[in-house]
């Protein structure tokens, strides 16, 4: 019980270390590319195009922030009811409903990313629809996968 607990925390603290890098790391992309976009004229002014592009990166810093806390929101709601479950005494009928939930979050991460990136977020709609041959550029896989679709529905008439 106590190592299950002990290597929770250890895996949450590796996911928040993990998101601050990649945080920083953008926003100090961010930054470097609001100065490299200065005027060299008017070093104290931003041109319409510089403000154009600041307001763009603020927006994609913004959307990578909200992807990030809601990947590290449901990673902790999947780990979550594991370790209460190894916390409380006598709920050993629990946990292996709650070790699914911690396996769980292996699948939110591409949905969570998937529909917060438009491209995805078309394929995951044709995907849902049942309509692959739809999909713009698919992958060699989803190109056999509807190939093999094809072939069954005119077997099957």
């Amino acid at each position: 019980m106590l190592r299950s607990i002990l290597l929770q925390i250890v895996f949450l603290i590796v996911v928040l270390v993990c998101y601050v890098i990649i945080y920083c790391y953008i926003r100090k992309k961010s930054k470097f590319a609001c100065r490299s976009t200065r005027n060299e004229n008017f070093p104290s002014q931003l041109n319409k195009a510089d403000q154009s592009m600041q307001r763009q990166l603020q927006k994609r810093q913004i959307k990578v922030t909200k992807n990030l806390f809601i990947i590290v929101c449901a990673y902790i709601c999947c780990i979550l009811p594991f370790g209460v479950a190894c916390v409380i005494p006598g709920s050993y009928v629990v946990i292996p409903w709650a070790s699914m939930f911690f396996l769980l979050n292996s699948c939110v991460n591409p949905f969570t990313y998937g529909f917060n990136h438009p491209q995805f977020k078309d394929v995951f709609k044709h995907m849902f629809k049942c309509k692959l041959n739809d999909i713009k550029e698919p992958s060699s896989l989803l190109h056999m996968l509807s190939s093999v679709t094809k072939s069954v529905k005119s077997d099957s008439f």
